[in-house]
């Protein structure tokens, strides 16, 4: 009796522990049911839901520059002009300047970076017909101060010259306006006289020199106006130093004031 009841009583517990493994594996089971339905709920209202894009970055538009920027270009014009002309000398000798209004050439600019170190900088060349010239007056002499100083003769030497000048063109770029510094050379020859006097055989035809000054362009793409003043400086001799005595040489050179106004067109 006894091992019978001990066989009842070893049933009983592991009826119950079998039970209660059953509890425990279908709560197990219903939370992995729950976790899995909800997992395609999320998924679901995931396809339902566009994707949203990113969002665009927009870069602000790239101006571009207005054409008194460019760093490079080409410019061809024409210049005409009012010069003062003299002749400078390294001795005292009485003399006056002339002026002429007949100025006028045609240039072509290039401006571009000097060897990649100078951005803003300019080569312009051109062709020229002017003027160059002086008064002497009483033949280079001054009359004793206890004569009358005016009334006194003049010779007029006035030539008609082709030029040609070659300009290193330095600016800054400000607005729609250029500021210019000019630097360079020219070479000119006298084609023609227009008055000479007693010492015209005397007068060297050819001339090179110097030229230096500066001015403001006024930009109104694509046309710009040009303001310059430069100063001509000859280092060639204006006469043959013999011309007024032959013990004393009188070394004469060329000078010449000129005012511009330019018309380019932007190429």
């Amino acid at each position: 009796m006894k091992k019978m009841k001990y066989i009842k009583e070893h049933i009983i517990t592991a009826a119950a522990h079998t039970a209660a493994a059953a509890l425990r594996t279908a709560a197990a089971l219903r939370t992995v049911s729950l976790l899995a339905a909800l997992l395609i709920c999320a998924g679901s209202l995931t396809a339902q839901q566009p994707a949203e894009q990113p969002a665009s970055v927009e870069l602000p538009p790239l101006e571009g520059k207005p054409a008194a920027k460019r760093l490079s270009g080409h410019l061809i014009g024409v210049k005409y002009g009012f010069a003062n002309c003299n002749l400078s000398f390294d001795k005292k000798i009485n003399q006056k300047g002339i002026t002429s209004g007949k100025e006028i050439g045609i240039f072509y600019t290039y401006y571009h970076s000097l060897w990649n170190t100078m951005p803003y900088f300019g080569l312009s060349v051109g062709v020229q017909m002017a003027e160059s010239g002086f008064k002497l007056v009483n033949d280079g002499y001054f009359p004793p101060e206890d004569q009358p100083q005016d009334n006194l003769p003049e010779e007029e030497y006035r030539y008609r010259i082709i030029q040609i000048p070659v300009i290193s063109q330095f600016r800054v770029e400000f607005w729609r306006m250029r500021a210019m510094l000019n630097l360079g050379c020219y070479g000119s020859y006298k084609i023609s006289a227009v008055k000479e006097g007693q010492y015209s055989q005397n007068v060297n035809k050819p001339e090179v020199g110097v030229i230096g000054g500066g001015g403001l362009a006024f930009i109104f793409h694509p046309f710009e106006l040009h303001l310059e003043a430069n100063y001509h400086y000859a280092f060639s001799l204006y006469f043959k130093p013999d011309t007024f005595s032959e013990r004393v040489w009188y070394l004469g050179h060329n000078s010449r004031l000129v005012f511009n106004l330019g018309l380019f067109f932007s190429l």
